[in-house]
């Protein structure tokens, strides 16, 4: 029987972390898992959370320790190391280790855990038996993978910035070599038969990548040979009773198998999504290789160099370590979880999840491209349109019915955050999506590019006009230069309307037909009614976001600039009625027609890993202050519960608010940074941008 558990580790610390370039984004964390093979059926897997660990945060690096049974787990945001107990499942210890952990090795003779540190361009040595940091060896700069080699006593260290390896004695924590490798190394594994390090040369930050694994001497601290893999070598893993070194190659997609006899490859495995971890089962003689893009782990046989079977083990996984002890495999994903893979009995079949409640997070998830950030809601075909900005390529926009892709449209360049808005136009059924990049609104019927629109500045924001079928967009300029909104009539330009400095929000108000153009390097609001300006209205500089409540018929708009403190602004028709402190940089804006409420996200702290909150407003009063936790970026509404959800983009989850009380936090994938209501299934779309390729959407259902 194959048993599987998930151990939440949470976040409690709000800190910055180290950008990680080749991280992509994928699904949902998941509650229950599957495993699926040409093998027949068996039990259901079962799933246990674990409340009492603490201090996650983008966790990465696993590591067995075979004295004590434990298992330590790097959190690379939070900076710390939990220490799991393979007997209970449970963590109970937490070590304060240097600046972004990444990889984690157990030295047996000492008793020791060696933990690379890529920020602060450390080793942390900690001791098993008080679970404190005994020592702490400078290294090269930005380690990430480590490795022990126990015929020497010595930790191999991959300093990934200066391009070498740090060898480290364990009985005087200091380093005693230096060796030179290729670009940008990356993970290790120690072969004890033949006394040699594998290193991964990946030059993972940025194409071309590279497809080298390097052979080091532990005889002579030398490289003794040069092995071509595939494209961007990742984890490795040592397989000594076949003598064979896996690699996984993260850009290709698969797994290359080096024996370690002539240092060759004999074996090149196929079927992985960007595949990362990789761990060696001593019980089956198989290899278990994590799929950062698939939240899976595909099983390796190792007598047939193929896939056996996959496990599914939720967002991003991306360490892994075999405890020989207990017959487990420990999986680390990013989103702050850890999966533990009971396997004694070497068997693989084909087992279905079950379902769980919105509060616990098991929802469907649907694969998309690159960078996703911005989604809207087709309700005469029922398509969620997301929208892939695609930071190094061709932007695209994913067309989503339920949970099937069901189109992809490309649009053009993209570039980061440069594919800034798409809209839905009732009137016509047309999708708009506007690129700052190309200068350009590419226009979307159902699955087919209709048209492109060249602007005259960057396209920032787009609204469509219920009344009278044009579609807004509020083209941002350089410098204030040539700030205007243009106005489109289904797939033509109609005209260019001059507005004040940075337009770059716009609002309808139903109550007047006037259009409300926020300006932020002006003091004003910009009218526009159909194509002609028709007026202003003086507000504070640093209008960002702006919405309507169809209750009171006021217009809500955000101010703020830089760090300063921000306000709400209300509006009556063409006059200001008041303005509500709102924090440091208030963003998003969210109209709630069954509570009647205004909600606001207001950063608590400056810059992006802020504790949010969320403010709701009654006409031109606060009644709510709700603390819902990291980088809260985007809000929704659902009308089947009435109910308001936030993307907090750091923590990776959604907070679910009803009135002014959270009622729920629910896991996304990695990133959330958009959401949209689809009124067919009564389900909100949670646009995970992922970081790299690729992204996904996390789908919450009804409850």
């Amino acid at each position: 029987m194959l048993i599987i558990i998930t151990i939440l580790v949470t976040v409690s610390t709000a800190t910055s972390y180290y950008a990680v370039n080749y991280s992509p984004g994928t699904s949902a964390v998941i509650s229950a898992t599957s495993v699926t093979s040409a093998s027949s059926s068996a039990s259901p897997p079962q799933a246990f959370v674990l409340t009492n660990a603490t201090d996650g945060g983008f966790s990465y690096g696993a590591a067995y320790d075979s004295a004590t049974g434990d298992v330590f787990i790097t959190h690379y945001a939070a900076s710390t190391v939990s220490v799991i107990s393979d007997s209970t499942d449970e963590a109970f210890a937490t070590v304060n280790v240097g600046g972004a952990p990444y990889g984690a090795a157990y030295d047996q003779a000492k008793g020791e855990v060696f933990v690379a540190n890529e920020a602060s361009s450390t080793v942390s040595v900690i001791s098993d038996s008080t679970d404190a940091v005994v020592a702490t060896v400078n290294v090269g700069s930005g380690p990430l993978g480590i490795a022990y080699d126990s015929a020497k006593g010595e930790v191999f260290v991959a300093n990934s910035d200066n391009n070498t390896i740090s060898v480290i004695s364990d009985a005087t924590d200091t380093v005693v070599a230096t060796i030179k490798v290729g670009s940008e190394p990356l993970d290790l594994a120690y072969d004890s038969a033949k006394g040699e390090v594998f290193v991964g040369v990946s030059h993972w930050r940025s194409a071309p990548y590279a497809d080298t694994v390097s052979v080091i001497s532990d005889k002579t601290d030398t490289i003794v040979a040069n092995v071509t893999v595939g494209a961007a070598p990742y984890g490795i893993a040592y397989d000594p009773a076949k003598g064979e070194v896996f690699v996984a190659n993260f850009e290709s997609g698969t797994v290359s198998a080096i024996s370690d006899s002539n240092n060759e490859v004999v074996a090149n495995i196929t079927g992985f999504s960007f595949p990362f971890g990789v761990a060696y089962d001593f019980g089956t003689g198989e290899v278990f290789v994590t799929n950062y893009g698939g939240s899976t782990v595909s099983v390796i046989s190792d007598s047939a160099d193929a896939v056996v079977g996959t496990v599914e083990v939720g967002v991003t996984p991306f360490g892994i370590a075999y405890d020989p002890a207990m017959a487990e495999l420990f999986v680390v994903n990013t989103g702050d979880s850890a999966v533990i893979i009971s396997d004694a009995s070497g068997s693989h079949s084909s087992v279905s999840s079950t379902s769980a409640s919105e509060s616990t997070g098991l929802f469907a998830s649907v694969t998309l491209g690159n960078e996703p950030n911005a989604a809207a809601f087709d309700s005469a075909n029922n398509f969620v349109y997301v929208v892939n900005s695609n930071v190094f390529g061709e932007a695209s926009v994913s067309v989503v019915s339920g949970t099937t892709i069901v189109g992809n449209v490309s649009i053009g360049r993209g570039d980061y955050s440069a594919v800034s808005s798409i809209v839905y136009d009732s009137q016509n059924g047309l999708v708009y999506v506007a690129s700052q990049f190309t200068r350009s609104v590419a226009i979307i019927s159902g699955t087919t590019l209709m048209a492109n629109i060249t602007l005259p500045q960057d396209p920032y924001s787009l609204l469509a006009d219920p009344q009278n079928g044009y579609v807004y967009s509020a083209n941002y300029g350089v410098n204030g230069a040539g700030s205007t909104v243009s106005v489109i009539s289904g797939t033509n330009l109609n005209a260019s309307v001059d507005v004040g400095s940075g337009p770059d929000a716009l609002v309808y108000n139903p109550s007047n037909g006037y259009v409300y153009v926020g300006n932020y390097g002006s003091p004003y609001l910009s009218l526009v009614s159909g194509t002609q300006p028709v007026g202003q209205v003086a507000v504070p500089y640093g209008t960002f976001t702006m919405a309507y409540d169809q209750g009171n018929q006021y217009v809500y708009i955000t101010n703020a600039q830089a760090a300063s403190e921000g306000n709400v602004t209300i509006i009556s028709n063409e006059k200001v009625v008041a303005s509500i402190p709102a924090g440091i940089f208030p963003s998003a804006l969210l109209y709630d027609p069954a509570d009647q409420l205004m909600y606001v996200i207001a950063a608590g702290e400056a810059g992006p890993q802020g504790i949010s909150t969320v403010l709701a407003i009654s006409d031109t009063s606060v009644v709510g202050n709700i603390t819902v936790g990291n980088d809260a970026l985007a809000l929704a509404y659902n009308p089947h519960n009435q109910d308001v959800y936030v993307a907090l983009y750091g923590p990776n989850q959604v907070a679910v608010i009803s009135g002014t009380t959270i009622v729920a936090t629910v896991n996304a994938g990695e990133g959330p940074s958009a959401l949209v209501y689809d009124s067919a299934n009564q389900s909100v779309y949670v646009v995970d941008y992922g970081f790299a390729a690729p992204g996904a959407v996390t789908i919450i259902p009804r409850e």
